[in-house]
């Protein structure tokens, strides 16, 4: 909890915490928590003592879900980079809330899609 909320603080933004989770906890299934159960810690620069962020952080109601997952013997998953640099996430981001507010209704019916496959291909996995 304490990683994740130093990590949204460094990056001046809330993530979805799958990164820090992946470093802590490996290969998971992860449903990422609600961006209010670290709000004091983002004002942390307005003045708040550093004892009260930690407490509020290591009280809130943390709502993530973390399931242990992994691949079948001998499966396993590459992932490759070009050799051009990584891809930057804020721009893949604006580019997708682009595509759905260009076209709403497709964008949550594609939404849905993707996450049933997800679901499917998790569960013969």
């Amino acid at each position: 909890m304490m990683a994740q909320t130093a990590h949204c603080i460094a990056q001046g933004k809330d993530g979805s915490g799958f990164d820090v989770s992946s470093a802590v906890y490996g290969s998971q299934r992860y449903v990422r928590f609600l961006p209010r159960v670290i709000s004091s810690a983002q004002v942390a620069i307005e003045g708040m003592p550093l004892q009260d962020i930690i407490v509020d952080v290591l009280n809130a109601k943390w709502d993530h879900e973390i399931t242990q997952f992994s691949l079948p013997p001998l499966m396993t998953l590459l992932l490759g980079e070009p050799g051009t640099g990584g891809s930057s996430t804020p721009s893949m981001v604006g580019a997708v809330k682009k595509w759905q507010k260009s076209d709403p209704q497709k964008s949550i019916e594609t939404w849905k899609v993707l996450s049933e496959a997800n679901a499917s291909l998790e569960k013969k996995i």
